[in-house]
């Protein structure tokens, strides 16, 4: 067997890893489950097809992938899916439940070397307006904001993602868990590099140092 060299291997590894939501078929999904289905079976048949599709399990799998959360854990997934599927049928709120749930993994992919995750605040008044703004459409939640307010949001935000460059840390910005997802899908086009994370995802015993916050004031 031929041996990729280091380089290239981390390269396909990454790659791998940037764009396994997409990788990820509806027909992989189902052959997991099926895994499982020995060790979580009683889970599996109550989740599937009473309250989620396996349909619906892909897409909360895919947007956990997309921010490069692992779902190895798949059984934990689906127990936290069984919890919430009841109570919501959004895929955005069943994958933020599924985050809450995942943070201790969460947090040992972003802490540095100290222990601590460096982080970008909001400004609250900004955090309060961005709440008010969501709308839900198709199914989707999104921020309703003039052209001119998502641009100042983005220039402000790629001010302080270049600070914690310098810096030497990796861009994480933490928000309230009510606009983390759809202050990702704001950002992610103009900066696909930064991690948004939610307080709910900070367990006990991390600590967070904020390297700046974003202002649109």
């Amino acid at each position: 067997m031929v041996e990729l060299p280091a380089v290239i291997a981390t390269h396909l590894t990454e790659t791998i890893k940037k764009h396994a939501h997409e990788i990820l078929t509806r027909q992989n999904v189902k052959s997991l489950i099926d895994n499982l289905k020995e060790q979580g079976g009683a889970v599996i048949d109550e989740l599937i097809p009473a309250m989620m599709s396996v349909g619906d399990v892909h897409r909360v799998l895919q947007n956990l992938l997309r921010e490069r959360i692992s779902i190895r854990d798949l059984l934990l997934i689906l127990e936290t899916l069984a919890g919430v599927a009841s109570r919501s049928k959004n895929i955005d709120v069943q994958t933020e439940y599924v985050r809450n749930v995942l943070a201790p993994q969460i947090c040992e992919i972003y802490k540095n070397d100290d222990g601590v995750i460096p982080v970008i605040t909001l400004d609250p008044n900004l955090e309060a307006k961005l709440e008010g703004a969501i709308q839900e459409s198709d199914g989707i939640f999104r921020f309703s904001l003039s052209p001119a307010d998502a641009n100042r949001i983005l220039e402000a935000t790629g001010v302080q993602i270049e600070v914690t460059k310098q810096a030497g840390e990796y861009p994480i910005l933490i928000c309230s868990p009510t606009v983390r997802p759809q202050l990702k899908r704001l950002t992610e086009a103009n900066f696909p590099e930064l991690a948004v994370l939610s307080y709910n995802e900070i367990v006990p015993g991390i600590e967070i140092r904020s390297m700046g916050m974003i202002t649109t004031e």
